[in-house]
């Protein structure tokens, strides 16, 4: 499948798939398509009608900077909350050990994982970022997984796990350094048994062709599982 149809079909097939009350839209009258219509999903995505239909043409050219640089922004956010949290409760635990606090006595320890790390994000994004809605949740979640895995790659390091050069504790991200690229998946994606496991290879770069890395410099970059 050639990449205009491909993103093409993505887009067309998770339009349909979500309905006006999901997505917070109020609903009129018969509506002649499945789920959302062209105007609405160009509305909630913060870019104008035609740029929406242009991609879901399969025209990916040409990203906006205003769009590239919103959710860039919101996976930062999201980045360094969790990484606030983190620090937060490990210096309050390492400050309650120096009073002589052990065991339950210490402040609850927080999970890094990403799945943790989601379910803590969704509870306090109404206050940690009151515009959520207006910006795509891939967003969000991009800025979560990197810290995810900022964490795990920091702590097999530290106890040997990881070959290499060390990896340092990580460092909150700043407008100004940071990279304006952000991570877009299709969501949960399983894999059926494969009756030959010769396909294995093929299925796999399948799955990894539903995900997308959209970077100011590059662009769409299909080269990215």
């Amino acid at each position: 499948m050639d990449p205009k149809t491909e993103a093409r079909d993505f887009l067309t097939s998770r339009r349909a798939k979500i309905t006006p009350a999901e997505a917070g839209l109020t609903s009129y009258g018969t509506r002649q398509v499945p789920g959302l219509r062209r105007e609405e999903v160009a509305t909630l995505a913060g870019v104008s009608v035609d740029y929406y239909n242009r991609m879901e043409r399969g025209n990916l050219a040409g990203v906006s900077d205003g769009v590239l640089r919103a959710v860039a922004g919101a996976a930062r956010v999201a980045f360094n909350w969790g990484l606030a949290r983190v620090k937060a409760v490990t210096a309050q635990r390492a400050a309650e050990v120096t009073y002589g606090l052990t065991g339950d006595e210490l402040t609850p320890s927080i999970s890094w994982s990403l799945y943790s790390l989601r379910k803590d994000w969704n509870a306090a994004k109404g206050t940690v970022a009151p515009c959520w809605a207006e910006c795509s949740k891939e967003a969000f979640n991009t800025g979560l997984d990197r810290l995810a895995q900022a964490l795990k790659d920091w702590d097999d390091s530290r106890k040997g796990k990881r070959k290499g050069k060390a990896v340092g504790f990580p460092r909150f991200r700043s407008k100004r350094k940071s990279g304006l690229s952000v991570r877009f998946t299709t969501g949960a994606l399983r894999c059926e048994e494969i009756p030959n496991p010769r396909y294995l290879s093929c299925a796999l770069r399948k799955l990894k062709r539903l995900s997308r890395t959209v970077s100011r410099r590059h662009g769409p970059d299909r080269r990215t599982g």
